[in-house]
């Protein structure tokens, strides 16, 4: 009969992205800090710019690898080459181009160019007040010229679109917005033909914001939409365009106040608010969408279950939204506010703050709609090796042709550790070789992965865990509860080794102890939590194996060996004698009153109700009478067991625990 450590999987299963989700590479703030902006790919390599940190602390050009293991900062940046890059970078030909927001020779902003090795940094532009500054967005190449937008200055104060070419040469003012027709155009502008959309965070006719599009000429300039609140307020950047429909996100507004997404046509006609955030599907999305087929994805800033933002996806037409990943402000990072980049099956993108480092994080989420989460069926000890054993079966396996495997992960107490990783062409079972079970409960989770990533865990489940005491010709046997399946029972197993154990009782699924009286001494016991589900068998999709015998049908605990017990009457004190506990009950703070016969250590420990040792002190006291307090105000009120032991017996007493 084999006894495993079990965990079967339950009804909660977390949505498709989180399982696929992955932090590529916390920032550290040496190596970047605070990354807004969003990926551009060149080859296998994607590039982005952390606003702050760095070598010097001014921030940084980076690039990593896909899988996230080939990181490097190739460009640092030191207030005279720019400062606190807000923005993308962007490729024309073998150069890459951006901005930063401060910084430079009058501390307003560069526009810059660099090679991908992060060698031949050039200064482009330097702003200042007359000429716009404060540029926050990156700029769009086209041919031998470039295309940006500042925040403030200009002719009126309010920021300005302008026009560079490549090597630094032509900079000229397009138009400097007015207030009226727009104010602070701090965003990306695209592009179709000679015509140029983008967004200005404020200004219009409610001082909301406005859509906008003009000639590459600078000509032509046209507000396509005036935010109001109700339709949307403060846009967000860059603008999509999909054939002749802009697409975009506004930071606030809509009909819940936190946001929005829209379309509308590239001429200003046709206005729809597609969806509005209600903060627990997200709030505040500021950066722009990406298309993949049909579907739109994107991140909002703040909001989602968990109050960090989140990554969704929506049709075009606005239906299907799905909240893919909800960040935690933690490990996986908060505040996502760059755009995504797709590459294969795979969303790239930065969360601005946290992570576990506490400053940012690169992550990667997979995209694939045929995930599988596999329950676990379940876990119990295996009496040959009295190590910890799963079953799981193949209800939602990944295709045998894929490239699937199973990860086995143990909670260790600080989190989950990755304990074991099997093909699928195996049985489905792992004894977990690192597990001691006799030693305390083992939790387990398990997961799928393919070449769209790691599925959703299955359920936490817990084992249980089996102590025994011995009083007056009676052993008591508590045990924690089987987590994960309800059992039918407990069946209690006796006998003279753990390989000759034989069901002597059961109890109810809601009884936790049992007392085995005139027991043989030294017993060893077990128990089993019957499984309603039926016996659980490994499977495997090589179909001449024979798995028959390893059929279980309920999961067993650890074994106990009684001989380790001093077996005593609960009253039959040889050395210790009037025997006094006060107050009892009491509000956490005893005073312990005994006569010793000889010196001698006395072992004092305190017993919950599920028999685990919640208070234990051993000191050598001398002959006759002894006084001491014991404080137990951190234990919750119930009813516990005092047991004192020396050399010659325990005494058990029964201790009460009120609270005020």
């Amino acid at each position: 009969m084999r006894k495993l450590c079990l965990l079967i999987i339950g009804l909660l299963i977390f949505s498709l992205a989180n399982a696929q989700f992955k932090v590529l590479l916390n920032f550290n703030h040496t190596n970047g800090s605070l990354p807004r902006g969003s990926f551009i790919r060149v080859n296998d390599m994607l590039y982005g710019m952390a606003y702050n940190g760095g070598t010097i602390g001014m921030g940084c050009a980076f690039k990593i690898d896909t899988n996230g293991t080939l990181y490097k900062d190739f460009l640092n940046f030191n207030n005279t080459n720019g400062a606190d890059p807000e923005g993308d970078l962007t490729l024309s030909g073998r150069k890459l181009f951006g901005t930063t927001y401060s910084g430079g020779s009058f501390a307003y902003g560069n526009i810059f160019s660099v090679d991908t090795d992060g060698t031949h940094f050039k200064t482009l532009r330097n702003f200042y007040t007359a000429s716009g500054n404060y540029p926050s967005g990156n700029v769009l190449p086209a041919g031998a010229k470039l295309y940006g937008t500042t925040t403030q200055g200009g002719t009126y104060g309010y920021g300005n679109i302008y026009t560079i070419d490549t090597n630094g040469n032509n900079y000229k003012e397009l138009i400097d917005v007015n207030g009226t027709n727009g104010m602070y155009p701090g965003g990306t502008l695209i592009r179709s033909g000679i015509k140029l959309f983008g967004v200005t965070t404020q200004g219009g006719t409610s001082g909301d914001g406005v859509i906008f599009s003009m000639d590459t000429n600078g000509k032509n300039y046209k507000v396509l939409l005036n935010f109001n609140l109700t339709n949307g307020k403060y846009p967000g950047n860059p603008l999509l365009l999909i054939g002749s429909k802009l697409y975009g996100m506004a930071v606030y507004g809509g009909k819940f106040g936190v946001g929005c997404i829209y379309s509308i046509d590239s001429n200003g006609n046709n206005y729809k608010d597609m969806f509005d955030f209600n903060s627990t599907d997200g709030e505040w999305p500021g950066a722009g969408l990406m298309l993949s087929g049909s579907t739109l994805y994107g991140a909002t800033g703040n909001g989602g279950p968990l109050n960090y933002g989140n990554i969704f996806s929506i049709d075009t037409d606005g239906t299907g939204f799905k909240d893919m990943f909800d960040f935690n402000g933690t490990t996986n990072g908060g505040q996502p506010s760059g755009s995504l980049t797709l590459v294969g099956t795979k969303l790239y993108g930065t969360a601005e703050m946290y992570g576990s480092l506490g400053y940012g994080v690169i992550f990667s989420l997979g995209t694939c709609e045929d995930m599988y989460t596999e329950p676990l069926c379940i876990a119990t000890v295996d009496t040959a090796t009295n190590k910890c054993e799963i079953i799981w079966g193949r209800t939602n396996s990944p295709p045998q042709n894929g490239a699937g495997y199973y990860n086995v992960y143990r909670d260790t107490g600080t989190g989950l550790k990755m304990v074991h990783t099997q093909a699928l062409n195996v049985l489905s079972e792992y004894i977990d070789l690192t597990s001691d079970p006799s030693t305390g409960p083992e939790s387990y989770e398990l997961s799928t992965g393919d070449s769209c990533g790691e599925s959703a865990l299955s359920t936490k489940h817990t084992t249980m865990f089996l102590t025994t005491t011995s009083g007056f010709n009676v052993y008591k046997l508590n045990w924690t509860a089987y987590v994960g399946f309800t059992p039918s029972k407990y069946r209690i197993f006796r006998g003279p080794s753990m390989h000759s154990l034989v069901q002597i009782d059961s109890v109810a699924s809601t009884v936790l102890s049992f007392h085995d009286t005139l027991p043989p001494i030294g017993s060893y016991y077990a128990i089993e939590a019957v499984n309603p589900s039926g016996a659980c068998i490994p499977t495997t999709v090589v179909k001449h194996h024979n798995i028959t015998s390893t059929t279980l049908s309920g999961s067993f605990s650890n074994g106990f060996n009684t001989g380790t017990l001093i077996s005593t009457g609960i009253e039959n004190n040889s050395i210790l004698s009037n025997i006094k506990i006060y107050p009892n009950p009491g509000n956490g703070i005893f005073n312990i009153s005994y006569s010793l016969a000889n010196v001698g250590n006395v072992n004092i420990s305190i017993i919950d109700e599920l028999g685990q040792v919640v208070y234990a002190n051993a000191e050598q006291r001398s002959a006759g009478q002894t006084n001491e307090q014991i404080n137990l105000e951190n234990l919750a009120a119930g009813i516990y067991s005092l047991r004192l032991q020396t050399s010659s017996g325990i005494t058990v007493k029964k201790l009460v625990v009120m609270k005020k």
